[in-house]
């Protein structure tokens, strides 16, 4: 049995009209059946918008690079396992983070707050941040102090770039 191209479809078929013109759908006779439709369009356009991604922030003098990852690993899974059996009634994003920063600030990270904005704004002014603040403390002897006093900097300079750090656990 083979099966039939379609080049051997009958005419008819490759000039079907619907029996529904498009312009049916846009005509609209009572005012109020044109609100409902500019509201379903409002609808429909804000519900394309993305919202930009959320990162908390922590000072973590004294913390080396790999030693926050792995915190920050650590206290990932801690806050997945905990949330893991979570009741549907219960908001688990907020209960996720919560646990996250409190087990972040028990290894001994700062929670500083959430931020929300595009990724590549976010790494612009961190970068530009990071580079003001080591310029600032760069004739500093290497010490915990000269930690602290260059992640402050870094964070003051994030502030006057518009970085705005909410202290909610909501995302």
């Amino acid at each position: 049995m083979s099966v039939s191209s379609w080049r051997f479809l009958p005419s008819f078929a490759l000039s079907f009209e619907s029996p529904v013109s498009l312009t049916s759908w846009t005509k609209f006779h009572s005012p109020k059946s044109k609100l409902i439709a500019v509201a379903l369009w409002a609808c429909f356009l804000t519900a394309c918008v993305s919202t930009p991604p959320t990162w908390s922030v922590f000072k973590t003098p004294g913390i080396a690079p790999a030693q926050w990852s792995r915190i920050n690993d650590e206290c990932s899974y801690e806050a997945e396992k905990a949330t893991a059996s979570a009741d549907s009634k219960t908001a688990v994003s907020y209960t996720w983070n919560r646990l996250y920063v409190m087990c972040a600030e028990l290894k001994g990270a700062t929670f500083v707050g959430r931020v929300s904005m595009p990724e590549d704004q976010w790494q612009r002014i961190k970068a530009l941040c990071t580079k003001e603040a080591e310029l600032a403390v760069a004739k500093q002897a290497p010490s915990r102090s000269r930690d602290e006093l260059k992640e402050d900097l870094e964070f003051d300079c994030m502030k006057r770039n518009g970085v705005k750090f909410r202290q909610s656990y909501y995302p």
